[in-house]
């Protein structure tokens, strides 16, 4: 009996992703900047580490006066009308006041919908709010200990304002702008300001300004969203 061998041949398949010329910049910085084992391998607050102890003692020496200044605005009114993105769209926002009586009084109450992630709100972006090549910081493979409950504490620092509208002598930066690190030297350079490790920076564009003078949400927009914020920029 003749025995007959066959060969299964199969087709190779290759996948890849499309990666954007931002995405291909973003791994080159992070192969340059990737904090790996710094603080060690147990590590979960990565650069809020240079925040020391003794950074806090100096930063709160600093203050000479007991001016405030807000940074809040009337979420209610502006939240939809400011630097809208098709990001926003992930989760509306919503607004529902509920009246109700309870043992002879009249309560008043909120509840909110928003997407935090969206271009409205400021928030602070967790350590475990990007992964690259689903990888987390400090070559965790999972989000969960990466959470915003690590900085439980607090986040008390020195704070540094870059004005980039007061660098480019304008009441405001258009929306789409990119700040880069060449800005934020050349403001160094140009009004002394001296930005050490453990400084928190406030960067400020004149979005506000802005408002007051395009006042419509489609200025600030193109059909694709993509120009609906001004940011940093590697």
């Amino acid at each position: 009996m003749k025995k007959i061998k066959l060969i299964l041949v199969l087709p190779l398949f290759v996948f890849s992703q499309d990666f954007s010329n931002e995405k291909k910049e973003f791994d080159k910085i992070y192969e340059n900047l990737n904090n790996t084992g710094k603080w060690g391998d147990n590590d979960v607050k990565g650069t809020i580490n240079y925040i020391s102890n003794e950074k806090i003692i100096s930063a709160l020496k600093m203050p000479k006066y007991g001016d405030k200044v807000s940074l809040s605005f009337n979420l209610s009114n502006d939240s939809t009308t400011i630097n809208k993105s098709e990001y926003d769209n992930i989760s509306k926002f919503e607004h529902i006041l509920s009246y109700f009586d309870f043992r002879g009084y009249n309560w008043a109450i909120d509840d909110f919908k928003i997407a935090y992630h969206g271009f409205t709100y400021s928030h602070i972006d967790a350590l475990n709010h990007l992964s690259n090549n689903n990888i987390f910081y400090n070559n965790n493979k999972s989000p969960e200990n990466l959470g915003i409950e690590n900085y439980s504490e607090g986040i008390v620092s020195k704070g540094v304002l870059i004005d980039i509208p007061l660098l480019k002598n304008k009441k405001f930066i258009k929306s789409g702008y990119k700040i880069s690190i060449k800005d934020i030297l050349d403001f160094e350079k140009k009004f002394n300001v001296k930005i050490e490790k453990g400084d928190i920076l406030i960067i400020r564009t004149g979005r506000w300004k802005e408002k007051e003078k395009e006042l419509t949400a489609e200025n600030l927009y193109d059909v694709h969203g993509a120009s609906g914020s001004r940011g940093l920029h590697g």
